[in-house]
């Protein structure tokens, strides 16, 4: 698609705005176009936001959001977690926080006490938005009770209704028609943000552990080009968006793009195929992105072909691992496809999809650049370093670790503290610790693997060993561990090892209750138990997992 003469490129409206100044460009230059739609979004899933937003409201309720943050005493640089469902009211939370030159710390739905415990150590917020029972799980309690325990936090925001006692209620705020007199909300003007300034945070799991990665607006801004760039978005465009704002597909790949083009955003909570399909359909939708094995399924079925659809692209997303990619025929699908691998959350790979193409290989190299005035701006570029190594059948290939550098890419990789991030002139780059092994004849691509003792499980990523500890902790096991078969939708399946202890009967519902009762997410218990005779361990007790599924 072709951007419209009469509107600015994304890059050009990009230039020295932070994201909620380009809502704010936005809000200008086209007040009464469609901006953000909630109409698909179920009644029980739905939080009081209008169905649909053009740009003049959001600004408002943008506006609304972060004067009320200033009026309670939160101040610019302080943290704020938001726990909301994929709805029209999380974009606009994140939007709120912003404005107020707040950091957000959008997590997971499916995040529990366990995790968000973790979280908190790293990232230590003055404020909390919440809704309170949701999908048959009291939020609004466990937010308070984790207050409760940590004195830093000083507001739990309510969003929806029949909230908890100890949060205070936001949700009029999302209503753009509704004007505060200053005597509730005294700051009518906001603070300068900078580029440089961290805007949001996000998490990665690595062999080391559960880190966050802080993300500036001028790096948000640079990731979210690398999509517009690559699959053309522009004002024309409507977007539809199943991803939670609170990994970096979903960030970077539909968010930041939909404030870069000034186009409209649709919300997907939950996912369901016929819904999603419908909504497709009805709000005639031009581009989104959906999981490789969902994705290749809408290629196959025809529906890209039967003539109800106005989709012109589709982003694939995958984490960057040859058995999670399904590969299509090697003819050219019905519309353009984009794979889009995710980085171990630190950076984006797209690429166009071409006929032959081998969608499990990773393109090495310069992926997207922009002219500057001494020269390319590279938004990612990758590369491999390790050493050659034999691979049988007396051939030899590099292998080693995947790198990543670029405007796209956080300097808080390797960082953890808060307020402004300098760019370092030196651009280093950062080991993602995706292991790789560079592709026969061609040696400017690679084949993935998960770093060392990480999983990929679906849309999520886990480490093996604290797996390992939250099994071994039920009382009825002596002793278990974690471990994995391969499965082409969901990339790993977890399954659980263990050692009865002496007169126990351990079952799989009694596991996950357990868990369950120590707050652990649900996307963290195994899906079967397998009793054997023992753990395998190392001298340093690291599970032997290889001498492990020998027994299996």
């Amino acid at each position: 698609m072709s951007t419209d003469s009469t509107h600015p490129e994304p890059a050009h409206v990009a230039e020295q705005r932070t994201l909620d100044e380009l809502l704010r460009f936005w809000a200008a230059q086209h007040p009464e176009a469609s901006a953000l739609s909630n109409a698909a979004v179920s009644a029980e899933y739905q939080l009081g936001c209008p169905a649909w937003l053009d740009y003049r409201s959001i600004d408002v309720i943008v506006d609304q959001l972060a004067r009320r943050f200033l009026t309670h005493g939160l101040k610019p640089g302080d943290a704020i977690a938001i726990q909301l469902p994929n709805t029209a009211e999380l974009p606009l939370a994140i939007l709120g926080a912003m404005r107020a030159g707040l950091i957000a710390c959008p997590v997971s739905m499916l995040w529990r006490a366990h995790e968000i415990e973790q979280a908190l150590v790293h990232m230590p917020v003055k404020g909390i938005i919440s809704v309170h029972e949701f999908a048959g799980y009291s939020h609004g309690d466990m937010m308070c009770a984790l207050a409760a325990r940590h004195v830093n936090v000083r507001f739990i925001y309510g969003v929806g209704t029949n909230l908890a006692d100890g949060q205070t209620p936001i949700s009029d705020l999302f209503d753009p028609t509704i004007s505060y007199s200053t005597d509730l909300d005294i700051f009518n003007e906001f603070p300068e943000n900078d580029l440089d300034d961290v805007a949001l945070v996000l998490w990665t799991v690595t062999s080391d552990g559960f880190k966050p990665v802080l993300w500036s607006h001028r790096e948000l801004i640079a990731a979210g080009l690398q999509h517009v760039l690559a699959a053309d978005v522009t004002i024309a465009d409507r977007l539809l968006n199943p991803y939670p704002l609170t990994n970096i597909v979903g960030i970077t790949g539909l968010f930041v793009p939909w404030l870069l083009s000034g186009t409209h955003l649709s919300q997907h909570h939950p996912f369901d195929y016929d819904g999603f399909l419908r909504q497709l359909c009805d709000e005639e939708i031009s581009y989104t992105a959906l999981p490789a094995p969902i994705a290749e399924t809408l290629l196959r079925d025809g529906a890209l072909v039967s003539g109800e659809l106005e989709l012109t692209r589709l982003g694939s997303v995958g984490w960057p691992e040859a058995n999670t990619t399904i590969a299509i025929a090697s003819e050219t699908p019905p519309v353009p496809v984009y794979d889009i691998r995710n980085l171990n959350d630190m950076a984006c790979h797209i690429t166009a999809r071409h006929a032959g193409a081998n969608p499990a290989a990773l393109e090495l190299g310069g992926v997207h650049s922009l002219d500057g005035q001494h020269g390319p701006l590279v938004l990612l570029e990758t590369r491999v370093r390790g050493r050659i190594q034999d691979t049988g059948s007396n051939s030899r290939a590099m292998a080693g670790s995947l790198y990543i550098r670029g405007l796209s890419v956080p300097n808080s990789a390797t960082l953890t503290q808060l307020g402004h991030i300098s760019r370092n002139s030196s651009n280093p780059w950062v080991h993602t610790g995706i292991r790789c092994t560079l592709v026969e004849d061609a040696a400017n691509s690679a084949l993935c693997a998960p770093p060392h003792a990480v999983i990929y499980h679906g849309g999520t990523v886990l480490r093996e060993e604290e797996l390992d500890l939250l099994y071994a902790g039920y009382d009825g096991f002596d002793d278990a561990a974690v471990f994995v078969v391969d499965d082409p939708v969901m990339g790993k399946r977890i399954l659980a090892a263990a050692v009865p202890a002496p007169g126990a009967s351990p079952s799989l519902q009694a596991l996950k209750s357990y868990l369950e009762n120590r707050n652990v997410a649900p996307f963290k218990q195994p899906e079967q138990i397998v009793l054997v005779r023992q753990i395998p361990r190392d001298e340093c007790g690291h599970v032997r997992r290889d001498a492990l599924l020998q027994q299996i």
